[in-house]
């Protein structure tokens, strides 16, 4: 417990100060005054990405420790912060990678999503497979994206005409391995918004990042 507690502390102290040096850049980038939009993704992006580096830095000092912290000291296994300086407001969560690989249907034992399927009281599982099969076979490789799992899911709702898939959306990935991690950023600055999402390995490298702006 007390280990979790100074590694609580320091994800917030690093974040805060990361928040600070972005912050004294955006002051040498006065000459984006006149393109407001380019300025503020653009403080967007440093931000985001100053997050992720110290979040990936907290991963590595403490490689041994942040499995047992998740699990037993905070709700729903996830570390959630919020920062709010002046204008930029940011707030992210953190918590372990266990979703079940959606590519394993690929494979000869599709035992795995069809017992999350069963177990969550969602029917046509085969119809599931159906669609994952159709959209594989279109991009002619695995499913490597959210844009591409979602593309699958919205397809078999529509056919299946019920929202059941809704129970189990945060169980499916695209990736398969242990020791991962998941990130979401929600970034906010002046009148713009971004939300990225990455998939971390235990040395803090990023196996995944996608991002989108509002």
């Amino acid at each position: 417990m007390k280990k979790g507690v100074v590694l609580f502390i320091t994800i917030a102290f690093v974040t805060i100060i990361s928040i600070f040096i972005l912050k004294n850049l955006d002051n040498t980038d006065k000459y984006l005054e006149n393109q407001n939009f380019i300025a503020s993704n653009t403080q967007l992006l440093i931000s985001i990405q100053n997050t992720q580096e110290q979040v990936s830095k907290i991963l590595v000092n403490n490689k041994n420790t942040v499995d047992k912290f998740l699990e037993d000291t905070l709700v729903d296994s996830s570390i959630p912060l919020k920062i709010n300086i002046e204008d930029l407001k940011i707030d992210f969560n953190f918590n372990k990678y266990e979703k079940v690989d959606i590519n394993i249907l690929s494979k000869d034992d599709k035992s795995k999503i069809n017992e999350l399927f069963s177990d969550n009281n969602i029917y046509n599982f085969y119809l599931f497979l159906d669609t994952y099969t159709e959209i594989l076979q279109s991009s002619d490789k695995n499913i490597t994206n959210r844009n591409q799992l979602y593309d699958i899911i919205n397809t078999f709702t529509m056919r299946d005409e019920n929202s059941e898939i809704e129970k189990i959306i945060n169980d499916l990935g695209f990736i398969d391995g242990e020791d991962l991690y998941e990130l979401n950023v929600n970034a906010e600055y002046l009148n713009a918004k971004a939300k990225a999402y990455y998939i971390l390995n235990k040395s803090g490298e990023v196996e995944y990042f996608d991002i989108s702006f509002k």
